[in-house]
């Protein structure tokens, strides 16, 4: 199961401003596609 990623403008807000405050861009895009896969997140 696959699901679709929308991007709302309050999503984008908050994305550009973590990458203000130089924040892990590249966790959060891995935790949007593991979610996006349908899977679940390891603790």
């Amino acid at each position: 199961m696959k699901l679709d990623i929308i991007w709302t403008t309050q999503f984008k807000k908050d994305y550009k401003l973590a990458m203000k405050r130089n924040l892990d861009i590249g966790l959060l895009d891995d935790v949007i596609r593991i979610l996006s896969r349908g899977e679940a997140l390891p603790e």
